[in-house]
């Protein structure tokens, strides 16, 4: 390993715990159990977060509070606007992209953790 002298976080993937893009097998009664194992695995190691590729709005609410104790910034991302409406409507859509520090206009190069 070499260190380039340049400032590297490392990102902790939060997946969908019920199958990716299977919005159907979501469980909102099991998830934080299930991101519990995860975050408490990964957080020694991690210096932000990801909800990667998440179908439903409802999983990326679930991400929220379960990382929420360890202080460390979150991103959350979908695995698309048509699997995103299907599973939770566009209002839900339209309301969690206003969610603070998320950027609606998806320019890559803003700050987008909060």
């Amino acid at each position: 390993m070499v260190n380039s002298g340049m400032k590297v976080s490392v990102a902790g993937c939060l997946p969908p715990i019920f199958g990716s893009y299977e919005p159907q097998r979501f469980e909102p009664e099991r998830v934080q159990d299930y991101l519990g194992v995860f975050i408490v695995g990964l957080e020694p190691y991690v210096d932000l977060w990801l909800g990667e590729t998440l179908t439903l709005i409802a999983e990326g609410e679930a991400v929220r509070p379960a990382v929420q104790p360890t202080n460390k910034p979150l991103g959350i991302s979908f695995s698309s606007i048509d699997a995103l409406l299907l599973g939770s409507g566009a209002a839900a859509a339209a309301r969690h992209a206003h969610w603070p520090g998320v950027d609606p206009s998806g320019d890559r190069q803003r700050e987008t953790f909060t």
